[in-house]
């Protein structure tokens, strides 16, 4: 198998606890993997349940120049990011913006439901 060069950071806050709901990603969230890998993608994946796992994980991104991508996979409701205890990453906020500083050059996807609905 060839060396793998592109690495991926994927957050994940949980949706739901109920493994049987059909809100449940546990699935998703392994071929997503699963597909990255295929694609010769190193992915950490990593569970984001507050706003400190965000910063943490964000920071640890920034300062290591293999991740081209973070990938985060959560609830959304308007401009917010809901991560698992409820905190919210509201990217229309300056104070959550600066999280994602020192992340030049990165692609950071936030696909969540419900963000920019009301927009």
């Amino acid at each position: 198998m060839p060396r793998k060069h592109r690495k991926v950071l994927l957050l994940e806050a949980q949706l739901d606890n109920d493994i049987g709901s059909l809100r449940s990603q546990r699935e998703f969230m392994r071929l997503l993997g699963t597909t990255y890998e295929s694609e010769n993608v190193a992915v950490t994946a990593k569970e984001v349940h507050s706003r400190a796992d965000m910063k943490y994980f964000l920071d640890l991104a920034s300062k290591d120049s293999e991740f081209k991508l973070i990938h985060f996979v959560g609830r959304g409701v308007a401009t917010s990011n809901v991560l698992t205890n409820g905190d919210r990453i509201d990217l229309g906020a300056r104070r959550d913006l600066s999280m994602f500083r020192g992340l030049n050059g990165k692609i950071i996807l936030l696909p969540c439901c419900g963000i920019g609905k009301e927009q």
